[in-house]
């Protein structure tokens, strides 16, 4: 049991050091330049297609928060270009709206 507890203790501290080790390398890769850019969009992209995923539109609330939340998300990616704003400001509105839509009266 400890042998299991020291080896995944080294890998994750040896997986989370590697970033720094080749900063500079990271820096000058354009791969890595390419992800920067692309790799925001791609992640949104693929919060939508989860989050309609299995949403039905034609039942109530017709799937209002996740649109909203949606149109939050790109509208503030578009705005400031900050994917942690993005993405807790659509996360917040998505939220709100659902959890006050879905009260049942």
């Amino acid at each position: 049991m400890i042998w299991t507890i020291l080896t995944v203790s080294a890998v994750v501290s040896s997986l989370r050091l590697l970033p720094f080790v080749f900063a500079e390398s990271l820096r000058k890769s354009r791969v890595a330049n390419l992800l920067a850019i692309k790799l925001p969009a791609c992640i949104i992209f693929l919060q939508i297609v989860y989050c309609l995923a299995n949403r039905p539109f034609l039942v109530y609330p017709y799937g209002i928060p996740e649109l909203a939340g949606i149109a939050t998300v790109i509208a503030l990616h578009v705005a400031f270009r900050n994917l942690l704003l993005s993405i807790v400001g659509g996360f917040t509105i998505f939220e709100v709206l659902f959890l006050t839509l879905s009260v049942e009266v």
